[in-house]
């Protein structure tokens, strides 16, 4: 579980949201699922305008860009969350064989650590 800060895609305000996140190689993936919905979450569309955010994840604060994963490492994304959280699966499984309309799987890239005060460091990866 993670928390993120995204910028609003129309308000301009901070907005935070509990995620749960993917970790592959370094890298660290979240879902854009809303519990089954057929549109993506609120947060997504905030990244999609406004791609910098800040990641909160156990006591490590870092500020990020997000940027959409594509085929077929998005795929395998997917499977991984449908171990781990089977209702996914059962509502992949209503749509057919193919993701929910517009599902996707941003990838998080770390910029710099920050400080639990607001400071920033640079980050050594």
């Amino acid at each position: 579980m993670l928390l993120i800060t995204t910028t609003g895609a129309k308000s301009g305000k901070l907005r935070t949201n509990p995620l749960v996140s993917h970790t592959e190689e370094g890298r660290l993936f979240v879902m854009a699922y809303q519990g089954g919905a057929p549109e993506n979450p609120d947060w997504y569309h905030n990244l999609k305008a406004n791609p910098g955010l800040k990641v909160e994840l156990g006591a490590e604060a870092f500020e990020a860009t997000a940027a959409e994963v594509s085929e077929p490492e998005r795929s395998e994304i997917f499977a991984w969350v449908g171990a781990v959280m089977p209702n996914f699966l059962e509502v992949r499984e209503e749509h057919g064989s193919h993701h929910p309309p517009g599902r996707a799987a941003p990838l998080l890239t770390r910029r710099r650590r920050v400080s639990r005060r607001g400071r920033s460091r640079r980050s050594s990866g």
